[in-house]
């Protein structure tokens, strides 16, 4: 198979990402990880955007994959490598920050 070529934002979507990510930034101070820090951000890692520690998967993809696959379980069999603790953690970080991550999410879908 050969390699994709990255995305090109276009330019109605640039702005908006620009300004989430400024909104995240801010947030950033303000927000902490859970007490176990399973839910981090690290700029260098999909920009910021909450992803459970240790790996590339975000908030938002568990999400997806919840409502997806028919919630925990379904995630747990998309995603092997995660612990049900990470699952049940970027759940409840959702349920706490859905505005957030259904910024992203929506981003996501323009992108596409």
């Amino acid at each position: 198979m050969g390699q994709s070529q990255p995305r090109v934002l276009t330019g109605a979507v640039r702005p908006v990402l620009k300004s989430l990510h400024a909104q995240v930034e801010d947030a950033v101070a303000i927000r902490q990880p859970a007490a176990d820090g399973r839910i981090v951000r690290n700029p260098a890692v999909l920009g910021g955007e909450p992803i459970v520690r240790g790996t590339r998967i975000s908030v938002r993809s568990v999400v997806l994959a919840a409502r997806e696959y028919g919630g925990s379980e379904g995630v747990l069999e998309a995603y092997p490598q995660l612990a049900p603790a990470d699952v049940h953690e970027a759940l409840a970080f959702y349920e706490a920050y859905s505005d957030e991550i259904d910024q992203y999410i929506r981003l996501n879908l323009a992108e596409g």
